[in-house]
C-alpha cells in the first residue's frame, strides 16, 4: 500500500521511473485485495497531506525570514559596528524567498487537488487492472483472521502487531462491500 501511496509523495522523476518499472512488470504483478482497498481509502489523505505541505513550507520560510531580521536587528549593527552591513544579506534573502515563494505558487497550481480528476490513480488502476486478489467472501473469513491477529499481537508476532497504536485518532473499523475491516489488522490481513 505504501509503495502505491508514495507515488503521490515522490518527486516526478522518481514517480515516473517507478511507474515505468510497474508497467514493465505488469504481466507478472499482483496485489492483494486489502492493499488495493487501503490504497483507495488512504489516497485522498495523502493528497491532502501533500497539499498541506505548501502552507507548512511557507510558514517555515516566513519564520526563518522573521528570525533573521529580528536577530540582526537585535545586534544593532547600524549603531554598534562600523563595518558590518546586514542590508545586502537581508535584501538577498528577501529576493531568494520571493523567488522561491513564486515557484512554490506555480507548483501548488499543478498539485493534485482532492476534487479534481486524478490521472495518477487512473494509471495505477490501469496497471493493476485484473491483478488484484479477491475480496473476502464474507465477514466470517475476516472475523477468523481477526482472532488469529489478536492472538499473534498479544505475543508480538509480526506482521502488524506494532500497528495497534498507529493512528489512534482514526476509527479502527470501516465497511466495504458489506464487510467490516479493522485498520489495526491491515498488515496481518
Amino acid at each position: 500500500t505504501n509503495v502505491l501511496l508514495n507515488l503521490y509523495r515522490y518527486q516526478a522523476g522518481t514517480r515516473d521511473e517507478l511507474l515505468n518499472v510497474l508497467d514493465q512488470l505488469s504481466d507478472r504483478i499482483w496485489i492483494p485485495h486489502h492493499v488495493a482497498l487501503e490504497f483507495q481509502r488512504n489516497r485522498l489523505k495523502v493528497i491532502a497531506e501533500q497539499n498541506k505541505r505548501f502552507s507548512e513550507v511557507r510558514r517555515t520560510l516566513e519564520k526563518a525570514r522573521s528570525s533573521l531580521i529580528s536577530d540582526l536587528e537585535n545586534l544593532q549593527l547600524h549603531k554598534r559596528h562600523s563595518r558590518i552591513n546586514p542590508e545586502p544579506l537581508l535584501s538577498g534573502f528577501q529576493k531568494l524567498t520571493d523567488d522561491f515563494l513564486a515557484d512554490l505558487d506555480r507548483l501548488q497550481e499543478t498539485q493534485q487537488k482532492l476534487s479534481a480528476p486524478d490521472p495518477l490513480k487512473q494509471r495505477i488502476e490501469a496497471i493493476f487492472d485484473g491483478r488484484v486478489g479477491t475480496p473476502p467472501s464474507d465477514q466470517s473469513v475476516l472475523d477468523e483472521l481477526y482472532k488469529q491477529a489478536e492472538a499473534r499481537f498479544k505475543i508480538k508476532i509480526p506482521p502488524g502487531y506494532q500497528d495497534s497504536d498507529k493512528d489512534k485518532d482514526e476509527p479502527d473499523e470501516h465497511i466495504h462491500g458489506g464487510v467490516v475491516y479493522k485498520r489495526t489488522t491491515g498488515d496481518f490481513i
